[in-house]
Order: C-alpha cells, then sequence, then structure tokens
C-alpha cells in the first residue's frame, strides 16, 4: 500500500502568511499605480484648462482696440479723429435718437457720468471710448452697472472691445456671410460705420464702400462665476468657471436690441489677475506694472498710447473635490494684483490641486 504525505499546520500556515505578504504587496503596488494614474491625470486637466483659459484672454487682450484701417481712431463721435468721425448705422441721416446700444443691462463703466459709453459709442459724450478697463469683483460692490453680479469676488474682471479681423470687403456675397445676431464694423483709413449683421451693408460719406474693410464689432466682459451643478445624494457641486459676456441680439431683432449674453469657456478656473503695463512718460516703453485700481481715469481714456501691455495670472484648480492626507500647510498663490490664500487645513487647501500660470501680453494696436 502507498501512503501519500500531506501538509502540515505549520507548512499551511506559512505558505498562508508567504501567500497574504504577496497579495498585500501587490494590492499596494495597484493602489499606488492607480494614485500616480489619477495625479498625472489631474495634472493634465489643470495644465490644459488654465493654458486654454490663457489663450482666450491672450487673443482678445493683444487686440484692444483695433479697428481694423481705422484703428489709432477714438471712437467718440464728437472727435474728429484726424478724419471722419466713427458713426453708427442709425446716426446716419442725422437721428441720434435711435442709438444702437446693448438695451438689456448693458455693462457701462461709470453709469453716474452724464451721457457715458457703453457697448457702442454714445454720441453725446465729451469723454474718450475706453476699449479696455478692468477692476477686482469685490463682494456687495455693482461693477459695471451690476451686469456682472454673480461674478466670484476677489477675481478680476476685464472688459474689452475690438473688431475681429475678418477683413472682408465690402460686396453683395460677404453681405450673405455676415451672421444677423451679431454687429460689424466697415473701416477704413479715416472713417468707421457700425452696424447689424441684418443690416445692409452702408456707404461711406463719399457714396461708396472703396477701400473698405468689414470685421465683427466685439464687446467682450471676462469674469470667474461659481456655478452649483447637481451631484450625488442631493449635494450640489461647485464648479469656478470663467465666462465670458459678449455682444449678440436675436436674428430678427433690430439693431437697437442687443445685449451682452454669458457663455461659459473654461471649468476649474478659480481666479484671474491683472497687472497693467503703463507708459507714464510716452517714450514708447513701460514703466511699471500696476493693478487695475492704482491706474487714473487718464490711463484708461488714453489706453491705445499708455497702456502696453498686461500680464495675466490664471489659477487653475481640479474639478472635484479629493481631500488628501499630509497636506495640511498655507497655500499662497500671487495673481500679481492680489494673493490667494488658503488656511492650513481647511477644506479649500487640502481638497483640491492647483496650477497657477501667467503670461505677459503686448498690446499689437497701441499708438507711439
Amino acid at each position: 500500500m502507498r501512503y501519500f504525505r500531506g501538509f502540515t499546520l505549520t507548512e499551511l500556515l506559512v505558505s498562508l502568511v508567504i501567500s497574504s505578504l504577496v497579495f498585500i504587496g501587490i494590492i499596494n503596488v495597484l493602489i499606488v499605480s492607480d494614485e500616480t494614474i489619477n495625479e498625472t491625470t489631474q495634472r493634465a486637466e489643470l495644465q490644459e484648462n488654465a493654458q486654454l483659459a490663457l489663450n482666450f484672454l491672450s487673443q482678445d487682450i493683444q487686440m484692444i482696440g483695433y479697428w481694423g484701417p481705422y484703428t489709432g481712431h477714438d471712437l467718440n463721435l464728437q472727435a474728429t479723429a484726424g478724419g471722419k468721425p466713427v458713426r453708427l448705422l442709425s446716426a446716419l441721416n442725422g437721428n441720434h435718437k435711435v442709438a444702437m446700444k446693448a438695451v438689456k443691462n448693458d455693462c457701462i463703466r461709470l453709469p453716474h457720468l452724464v451721457n457715458p459709453h457703453g457697448t457702442f459709442v454714445n454720441s453725446a459724450s465729451e469723454n474718450g471710448f475706453i476699449t479696455v478697463w478692468g477692476a477686482e469683483k469685490k463682494r456687495g460692490d455693482k461693477l459695471l452697472n451690476n451686469c456682472i453680479k454673480k461674478a466670484k469676488p476677489q477675481s478680476d474682471v476685464i472688459q474689452i472691445k475690438r473688431m475681429i479681423a475678418h477683413h472682408w470687403s465690402a460686396s453683395f456675397a460677404v453681405q450673405k456671410q455676415l451672421m444677423p445676431s451679431r454687429f460689424y464694423m466697415l473701416a477704413k483709413s479715416n472713417e468707421a460705420i457700425i452696424f447689424a449683421g441684418n443690416d445692409t451693408i452702408p456707404l461711406f460719406y463719399d457714396d461708396t464702400q472703396i477701400n473698405g474693410r468689414i470685421g465683427e464689432y466685439q464687446h467682450y466682459v471676462y469674469y470667474v462665476e461659481n456655478e452649483h451643478l447637481p451631484y450625488a445624494e442631493n449635494r450640489d457641486v461647485v464648479i469656478p468657471v470663467l465666462k465670458r459676456k459678449y455682444l449678440y441680439k436675436a436674428e430678427k431683432s433690430s439693431r437697437a436690441k442687443g445685449m451682452l449674453k454669458a457663455q461659459p469657456l473654461v471649468e476649474g478656473i478659480e481666479h484671474i489677475g491683472f497687472l497693467y503695463g503703463i507708459d507714464s512718460d510716452a517714450d514708447g516703453n513701460i514703466n511699471s506694472f500696476y493693478k487695475a485700481e492704482n491706474l487714473t481715469w487718464n490711463d484708461w481714456q488714453n489706453a491705445n498710447s499708455r497702456i502696453k501691455a498686461i500680464k495675466i495670472f490664471v489659477l487653475a484648480r481640479t474639478i472635484l473635490a479629493e481631500p488628501r492626507i499630509g497636506d495640511s500647510v498655507h497655500l499662497s498663490y500671487d495673481l500679481g494684483s492680489k494673493v490667494i490664500r488658503f488656511k492650513a487645513g481647511s477644506f479649500l487647501a487640502n481638497a483640491y490641486r492647483r496650477l497657477l500660470l501667467t503670461k505677459t501680453v503686448n498690446i499689437i494696436n497701441h499708438q507711439g
């Protein structure tokens, strides 16, 4: 008879312990690998979102005050601008009572002024037309006629007016390409006219469109707003979003029915900040960078000659909270015009990864 020897209890216990150690090691490797993948994914997401926000801001900031062939002139109707003053289509027959305007909560810089400029030139104003303006949104204030009431406090706001460079020549074929929901500018070196996309392309004072170029007229306001989105278990998740208000109207509406419509651009942008490079002695060089509250009325009125560049600061964070252990430190991020701080051990400090990107953009349309 043959006998088969089995494992002893001691051998079984030893093998079980060894197997457990190997299994635990494999699990730890998988956990670390998963955490590494998650961290890498989050950092890539932060980089992508922050860079996208920088791109949006940069492309509009560098084109501040661009009016095609008319660039360099003040759009104020009372200014001679070295030639013919800019006109709104509604004023072509001298009827200034039918002003082209953004009628719904226009973002007006100083609404308390007599005859302030808004999205469009106010022909009765004695002030220059401001093409860029900025400020820090503070809790309870009413920036820009309270047109961005939900903007996030401590984050900057920037207002930009420009032509988008299509550079079409006026023709019947171009007329069909114009969007009825947008506004346009027909410009040449000494004359410009603003009209709606469903208007017939107008004529210059000489009753021609010779040397005229057409581009979309735009008024942008960039800001950050916290959005509350539904999440699991009847909870909301708060996501900061870079938004932009843009000039728009319903396709069949008249030119007097314009409005500024909010457009979400990039999620996860927690704060934006700006510093303005000022040429204070008119030598063509930047003397210093200042935050918006330190700029004078003269700086804003003469932005085309005084503001040469703008430093942009974008603070991005991960979309969803993921509290981590061991990060109990004070966090601070210098956004140029302010420092954003998160207290050690706080939820906001521990729950999100962040990335701060900065870029200096030269304004290519400045005078001098």
